[in-house]
């Protein structure tokens, strides 16, 4: 076959192959604009999300994998290609019987190839084989159109409530958060205040104060909180009362009776344990410790300082043993203040048989066990000072050391009842801000058990004795009608006869005042309902009387 016809088939095959890569093209279009139309209508309508960008982008993969397939599957052969030829150029299947016979060795196909051959490189091509875009790609064409209309002036409805559902887990997920946050930084300083007591499970109960589960509300994340903080509360109050703080104040105003002394290297010390600064007092025996191992005392100072320690132990345990604030504790209850020499259980047996109630009996033991302690403390202490120096060795560091180990403790004590204090201070703190805003609108209403209730609201009919108020004798009306010329102005009127003196123009707190009360009833409803633990109920109380107290100023 000659160069030239060969070429020309190949055109017009090239040609052919291209209209019909259009026409694959314009049906997939059709049927993907179909398809967008419906995606458009259905994120816009039912709030359906689909147009986004793995949507996007997926479907133009298929669009275009389907578009190459229906091609591959149409391209024209070379044969099919030839028959059309034939028909376009009126060539009476020259090219088909060139491409059939070509290879045939008989003489009378050879005549007809060379004829065909001759024939088909005389036609030209040009206008039988147009690559032209048919009519309907409009239809294609015009629905894209369509559909970014639809994406650009269609407003956006939610017939099905998916939108609304959808924003609302939104904004929940939005809102657990910020309260994770809030609990996190409000909870920040309790957290501190538990780290400082050296406490390792109370620490590890705070770690997950603010985790939240996923089904859990704001709400229910600060009542979560709350809850948890309550129970440390509870756990340090435990702890506070089995370190019975009650003895280590008792102990200090036991030390408070101590005489002052003239010695002068006595006086601070003396001083300093009057005043139940055991830190200050434990650094002064370390001081003196330190200046007898280095050998900075002499003699006659070892001595001196050997008996004012005496003679201070000697104070402390005749304190000690005098009992003179459970004596007066019990005289305050009515009893013999001889029951305070009573050991702990004869002493609970014969409060048994008084007549007092299980409050006094529990305040009386309390303060039973606390002065023992007390007193306790106070004798060893003393009994540790009147040794020092009484060993043929005289006045020894080691002795001093001791003393100082005893304050110690004391001081330890101490600072464990202040971080205990400075934790609950701060767990009511964090529990009063996490509970703001968490009774409102409908879960709210008036209380009617036990705390507030409408007595606390001030009658109208009542004067302040809660009786009637006496408004005078009656007296004789004078039938003479009178006007009063004034200008009234904005906001409510007040009586006259609220006030004393002279009216000054302002503005009035009635309003505020009424709306703290609202809000005190709202809270009593919600401690009611056990939204807010009943345990919290004087904070509480506490903080809205702040606020009336404010107002009323």
């Amino acid at each position: 076959m000659q160069a030239d016809v060969r070429r020309k088939i190949r055109i017009a095959r090239a040609r052919l192959a291209a209209v019909e890569l259009f026409e694959a093209a314009r049906a997939v279009l059709l049927l993907a604009g179909v398809l967008a139309v419906l995606a458009v209508l259905t994120q816009k309508l039912l709030a359906i999300q689909l147009l986004n960008s793995y949507f996007v982008w997926g479907f133009s993969a298929a669009c275009a994998a389907a578009t190459l397939g229906w091609w591959f599957f149409r391209i024209p052969s070379r044969q099919k290609a030839c028959l059309i030829i034939d028909k376009r150029l009126a060539l009476r299947e020259r090219t088909s019987t060139l491409i059939a016979l070509e290879k045939s060795a008989d003489v009378f196909a050879q005549a007809a190839c060379s004829e065909a051959q001759e024939r088909i490189r005389n036609t030209n091509l040009r206008g039988h084989f147009p690559v032209l875009v048919s009519k309907n790609w409009f239809y294609s064409v015009g629905l894209w159109c369509a559909a970014v209309l639809l994406v650009m002036l269609l407003p956006q409805y939610d017939l099905l409530g998916y939108l609304r559902r959808e924003n609302e887990q939104v904004k929940l997920a939005q809102d657990v958060k910020l309260a994770e946050k809030m609990v996190e930084q409000t909870t920040g300083s309790v957290k501190l205040a538990v780290k400082q007591l050296g406490d390792e499970q109370l620490a590890k109960e705070l770690e997950d104060l603010a985790a939240a589960r996923p089904d859990q509300s704001p709400e229910e994340v600060k009542r979560q909180a709350i809850q948890k903080l309550g129970d440390l509360s509870d756990k340090l109050k435990q702890l506070e009362a089995g370190m019975n703080k009650e003895a280590l104040e008792l102990s200090k105003q036991m030390l408070k009776n101590l005489k002052p002394s003239a010695e002068p290297l006595s006086q601070k010390l003396q001083q300093a344990i009057a005043k139940g600064d055991f830190g200050l007092a434990k650094d002064m025996l370390e001081q003196f410790r330190d200046q007898l191992q280095q050998g900075d005392l002499s003699e006659e100072q070892k001595r001196q300082l050997a008996e004012q320690l005496q003679n201070l132990g000697k104070q402390l345990e005749k304190i000690a043993a005098e009992n003179k604030m459970l004596e007066e504790a019990l005289e305050k209850f009515g009893l013999d203040k001889k029951l305070a020499n009573l050991s702990p259980e004869e002493f609970q047996k014969m409060l048994q048989k008084q007549s007092l109630s299980p409050e006094q009996m529990q305040q009386l033991m309390q303060k039973f066990q606390g002065c023992k302690s007390a007193c306790s403390s106070c004798a060893g202490l003393g009994r540790a000072m009147a040794a020092c120096g009484l060993g043929s060795a005289g006045l020894t560091g080691g002795e001093l050391g001791e003393l100082a180990a005893q304050l110690s403790e004391l001081e330890s004590f101490e600072e464990q009842m202040k971080l205990i204090a400075a934790g609950l201070s701060e767990i009511e703190g964090a529990v009063a801000c996490l509970g703001k805003g968490m009774c409102q609108g409908s879960q709210c209403g008036r209380y009617g058990g036990e705390g507030w209730s409408d007595s606390d609201q001030p009658s109208s009919t009542a004067g302040l004795g809660g009786g009637t108020k006496h408004m005078g004798d009656p007296v004789e009306a004078d039938p003479k009608a009178t006007k009063v010329e004034g200008k009234l102005g904005e906001g409510q009127a007040v009586a006259s006869w609220y006030f004393k003196g002279e009216q000054i123009k302002g503005q009035s707190s009635k309003e505020l005042d009424q709306r703290i009360k609202a809000a005190k009833d709202n809270a009593a409803q919600a401690i009611s309902e056990q939204q807010i633990p009943r345990r919290y109920e004087e904070s509480v109380k506490k903080y809205f009387g702040g606020l009336e107290a404010q107002v009323q100023e």
